[in-house]
């Protein structure tokens, strides 16, 4: 996430909330991980049975 703000030429500061889907409760571990490792806006959690499609848009 830090590699593609500051592509765009911007950073954490610029970010206001972070909403993260996953399929898969095991992957809030490494969410919760990679938060600790510095200081981020605001976020929520969200487990989903599966992502649509291209065409579920």
């Amino acid at each position: 996430m830090r590699r593609c703000l500051a592509a765009a030429g911007a950073g954490f500061d610029d970010v206001v909330k972070l909403t993260y889907f996953v399929t898969d409760v095991a992957h809030l571990a490494a969410l919760r991980e990679a938060r600790a490792a510095g200081r981020l806006p605001a976020q929520a959690f969200a487990v989903v049975p599966a992502r649509p499609g291209p065409d579920q848009a």
